[in-house]
């Protein structure tokens, strides 16, 4: 069951956002809890640069967060409860792809590289001479 905003947020947001590595808003609120959105998700944003992302300002009249040169405002309420864009934006979300179920989302350097390893190991098999030669 989703909780709709009915005009009060009881929480201030501290600061806000974006991490170019992971291709991810960060909102960092005043009880010390963090709200983490990949940028994908957000309409208006899908195809903004990242010198435009990072430039983001708190809104405190909603409360919101904005993107000046992108004019882009998402509230924060709608964000915490899923609602990242309007009608359209939402529907098209359904037919993205998701992550593999099972499967990180974001491989490590260890999986990467036993993975690498495992392919070289498979493919070059490395023979040993015996004595009886």
């Amino acid at each position: 069951m989703k909780a709709k905003f009915d005009g009060k947020f009881d929480r201030r947001i501290v600061r806000v956002s974006y991490s170019k590595a992971m291709d991810r808003v960060r909102i960092i609120f005043d009880d010390r809890t963090i709200y983490v959105i990949p940028r994908r998700l957000l309409e208006g944003l899908e195809n903004a640069a990242a010198r435009e992302l990072a430039n983001i300002e708190i809104l405190d009249d909603g409360p919101a967060v904005f993107w000046p040169s992108l004019d882009v405002q998402h509230k924060v309420p709608s964000l915490l409860n899923g609602i990242y864009g309007g009608s359209r934006w939402m529907a098209s979300l359904k037919s993205m792809p998701r992550a593999i179920p099972g499967q990180p989302m974001f491989g490590s350097r260890r999986k990467k590289a036993e993975a690498r390893k495992q392919f070289f190991d498979d493919r070059y098999v490395v023979r040993k001479r015996s004595n009886s030669e």
